[in-house]
């Protein structure tokens, strides 16, 4: 077959020359080819492997077509700034026009007449809105905890809060202004992943326990570092996110018995001074009330031994 990939790595039907539709999908059927969006292919070999960066693709290959009057936006615009996102839907491609369009059952055309050219931005030749222009329909179209992550994330990746609050206020009559509104007045930039974000916002809906401190770093009596904590609730509870992804980033090529042995000295050290730890994972924060019930339980321990 005649295939020549474009600078994105991109083979375009309309541009094989000479090779036709059965063709095409004789290749997909022997995995020489994957097919990436409507009439766009990509080698097998080159193509990436982790969902978020096969959505993003995706991305880009939809926004080939449509012309110059609508950008990429919401959470396709996300994944072009690889803004990190809890559970995001990747079903559909996201653009916002300020005039009109065609939909379909895969691209979804939101209308902002009041969309302002200093909303968007160029990445790869693609017109995108700005990152916190994006984060904050991201807040707006989604759940709480939602949007607690990419504010957080948005901020973390050096957005200023003044330029969320502005998105907010020119929003304030739209769909989900109000959880763009509640999530904002507690995002926080310190945040250093998707599910520590997700820990406090499900922390902050539990009204009999202190809202959380992130990122606390706790010394000894002598002032002599021991650790910097993902969480502290009421200055005594120490809270800590598990997952498979937080001992793979900690590994860095390293043994992971080295790691999780490190790990065991610095809880021993936090639990010397007074401290309770608790931890949880994924699916306590898909079912909230066993979170709740283990601070709970932490910070009973924690006044018994006061």
């Amino acid at each position: 077959m005649d295939l020549h990939a474009d600078g994105f790595g991109f083979i375009h039907r309309a541009k094989a020359a000479f090779v036709g539709d059965s063709e095409l999908r004789g290749a997909v059927a022997d995995q020489v080819l994957d097919r990436v969006w409507r009439g766009t292919y990509r080698a097998t070999e080159a193509a990436p492997n982790e969902h978020d960066e096969i959505y993003r693709e995706k991305v880009f290959a939809a926004s080939l077509g449509g012309g110059d009057r609508r950008a990429l936006s919401h959470t396709s615009a996300a994944a072009v700034h690889r803004l990190p996102l809890l559970e995001p839907d990747h079903q559909l491609v996201h653009f916002v026009t300020s005039t009109g369009g065609r939909e379909t059952a895969t691209v979804f055309l939101h209308r902002d007449r009041r969309l302002r050219e200093s909303d968007i931005e160029a990445i790869d030749g693609r017109r995108v809105t700005s990152l916190g222009r994006t984060a904050a329909d991201v807040a707006r179209m989604g759940t709480f905890d939602q949007a607690v992550c990419a504010l957080d994330a948005a901020l973390a990746l050096g957005v200023g809060r003044d330029v969320l609050d502005e998105h907010a206020a020119r929003t304030k009559r739209q769909h989900g202004a109000a959880t763009l509104r509640r999530a904002l007045a507690v995002a926080d930039g310190r945040a250093e992943s998707v599910a520590e974000s997700f820990s406090r916002a499900v922390l902050l809906t539990f009204p009999d326990i202190p809202e959380p401190e992130i990122q606390q770093v706790i010394t000894d009596e002598s002032g002599r570092f021991v650790a910097r904590v993902d969480v502290l609730i009421a200055g005594r509870v120490v809270g800590e996110m598990d997952g498979r992804a937080k001992y793979r980033s900690a590994t860095y090529g390293r043994d992971i018995e080295e790691v999780l042995y490190e790990e065991k000295v610095r809880e021993d050290a936090l639990r010397a001074l007074g401290y309770i730890i608790v931890r949880w994972a994924w699916a306590d924060l898909k079912h909230p009330e066993r979170l709740h019930a283990k601070i709970l339980r932490a910070l009973e321990l924690a006044s018994r031994l006061a």
